[in-house]
């Protein structure tokens, strides 16, 4: 089940094996670009964001993911965070902090 955020809203989670995911799921309250950010430990794994239909990967070398999309008011729109590295084998546990904007 799809967990509904706010825009604006903090959500600290954690994925805990690997091909672990969360599914968000927003409505825009007005037109705008949403903004959606990812921040972990990096040594902890790698991790990827999906923010409507795209994909956006981990670069940068201190953990965090920032990813864009027009959006229109009204409409509902899935941010998901998933392990970057699912074929891994070792133990995945990456505490992280998602947050939106409306800019």
């Amino acid at each position: 089940m799809n967990r509904v955020i706010s825009v604006g809203e903090e959500v600290k989670d954690t994925l805990t094996f690997h091909g672990d995911q969360r599914v968000f799921e927003l409505t825009a309250p007005s037109e705008g670009t949403l903004v959606a950010r990812v921040r972990w430990e990096r040594s902890q794994g790698v991790l990827d964001l999906m923010l409507g239909d795209r994909w956006f990967g981990d670069s940068s070398p201190e953990g965090s993911i920032v990813g864009m999309l027009l959006v229109v008011a009204g409409q509902r729109y899935r941010v998901q965070v998933a392990d970057g590295a699912p074929w891994d084998y070792d133990v995945l546990f990456v505490p992280f902090v998602l947050t939106t904007a409306l800019e």
